[in-house]
């Protein structure tokens, strides 16, 4: 069992990335963590839809870049396992 299973996209936000987080959540990690770009509020919106869905262990989803501040704040209120902060 992995402690952590991680992936990140500089890119951008994929369409689905529930999918991928399905994808992380089958090698039965004690956590997932996704980073995607994004680029506009549909961007973040994505993101932060990953926390609605059933998990199989705990999540930490992240949004980078400017319009994705608010899902490094959020975490920490949701009680997830850490989050990360602009200085």
């Amino acid at each position: 069992m992995a402690l952590l299973t991680t992936t990140y996209d500089f890119t951008g936000t994929p369409e689905h990335p529930a999918e991928i987080v399905a994808r992380l959540e089958a090698r039965n990690p004690q956590v997932v963590k996704v980073a995607f770009k994004a680029a506009a509020t549909r961007d973040l919106r994505r993101v932060l839809e990953l926390y609605r869905r059933p998990a199989t262990c705990p999540l930490v989803a992240i949004a980078m870049d400017e319009w994705g501040e608010a899902s490094r704040l959020l975490p920490a209120a949701l009680g997830l396992p850490w989050t990360y902060a602009m200085d």
